[in-house]
């Protein structure tokens, strides 16, 4: 099916002997699933034998022609066509997904510095770190970690660079996939509030940390004291069998020596208003959360 796919979307070679457009798409995702981390790894996985029988294939394309394919998405629209391929591949395998399933999709956005060692390589630029690579933009959905969209970019770019207009295609998606709530998430770098109103738009909620700024800090100050409840937090793992004592508190007892500073948190409250952007046209409902805490050195408690 994948390949039938592949073969009605992605259109650039000139002719098929031997291979088709979808050959070396999917044999560089078995690479990658087979541990492959570059096109190197392909050179020996065609004298692999139990790699190609895995396959059930003869041949598969070596490493400079998975290169040369590679270097023909020359334009955005042809890695378009490609990942067009790819959404409706995920669909057929969605086709009839469990009900439960289908109730909400959360997809979840990041940055990551990737580093290489090749100099000579067109698109690559240092990040803010010093280091020579790409800053690869990655969209994930939260409940199976199934990477959505894999946006290249250049290593000097900012964390949020593109995500706004790489989330419209991700709601159409998710919405083709039967999905009746789609709600984004990720930290204050994707806030973006002049996208805001445009992503309410579409039917879409989001989830967005946002900077602690002056004018949210009075906000919140303002608050009547019975706004405020006790944050419970959920525990992080749910122990089902017999809890493990713990050991004694190295770190604790280091720092204690040191007497150094340190912070120690007494009790987390939350509450919860309706704010507006300067660059949204309506508000939004904006939780925060205020943080008791004491600040120890050594043994002693610093007022």
């Amino acid at each position: 099916m994948a390949k039938i796919t592949i073969g009605r979307h992605v259109e650039l070679l000139h002719s098929h002997f031997p291979y088709h457009e979808s050959d070396p798409v999917l044999n560089r995702a078995f690479n990658a699933m087979a541990d492959g981390t570059c096109l190197e790894d392909l050179k020996k996985k065609r004298g692999d034998e139990a790699y190609l029988n895995a396959l059930g294939a003869k041949r598969i394309p070596e490493a400079p022609t998975a290169g040369d394919f590679c270097r023909r998405f020359e334009s955005k629209a042809d890695r378009g066509c490609l990942q067009t391929a790819i959404d409706e591949a995920r669909r057929n395998v969605r086709n009839r997904p469990p009900d439960e399933f289908s109730e909400c999709a959360a997809a979840d956005r990041d940055g990551s510095i990737v580093e290489t060692t090749g100099e000579c390589k067109f698109g690559r630029d240092l990040s803010y770190e010093g280091l020579w690579g790409d800053y690869p933009l990655l969209r994930s959905r939260a409940e199976t970690r199934e990477p959505l969209r894999i946006v290249h970019r250049s290593g000097n770019q900012t964390s949020e660079d593109g995500a706004a207009f790489e989330g419209d295609g991700v709601a159409d998606y998710r919405k083709d996939c039967g999905f009746r709530k789609i709600v984004f998430r990720g930290d204050t770098a994707y806030r973006q509030t002049q996208y805001l109103d445009r992503r309410a738009n579409r039917n879409s909620t989001f989830s967005f940390g946002d900077k602690a700024m002056a004018n949210v800090e009075k906000r919140a100050e303002g608050l009547d004291t019975s706004a405020w409840t006790k944050l419970k937090r959920m525990p992080r793992h749910n122990v089902t069998a017999q809890p493990r004592a713990k050991g004694p508190p190295a770190k604790e007892n280091i720092v204690i020596g040191r007497e150094d500073n340190t912070l120690i948190l007494k009790r987390e409250d939350v509450a919860e208003f309706a704010g507006q952007p300067a660059a949204c046209g309506r508000p939004y409902r904006m939780i925060v959360i205020r943080k008791q805490t004491d600040e120890m050195n050594g043994q002693k408690l610093l007022r």
